[in-house]
């Protein structure tokens, strides 16, 4: 019901988030075209709180790939994580 608001977006990803469902939110964020400019920070956070390692591990590597095609390095910047 919230994806018929367009300006919903940020809180239905929230909701996901807030409930450990970090893989939807990525469907989601990905699925409106926002997944460039998404925070991984917020992502990881919400993996490692799951406190399931597989799960991390998928995002992390979401976000290195990310880098990678964005900067042409699968690095983080500094500041921007952990």
């Amino acid at each position: 019901m919230l994806k018929r608001l367009s300006t919903a977006n940020d809180e239905i990803v929230e909701v996901l988030l807030s409930k450990y469902q970090v893989l939807a939110a990525l469907r989601f964020v990905r699925s409106i075209g926002g997944h460039d400019s998404v925070s991984a920070r917020k992502f990881l956070d919400a993996a490692k709180q799951a406190a399931d390692d597989m799960l991390f591990y998928t995002v992390f590597r979401f976000f290195e790939q990310r880098n990678q095609r964005l900067r042409g390095n699968p690095n983080f910047t500094p500041g921007k994580i952990l």
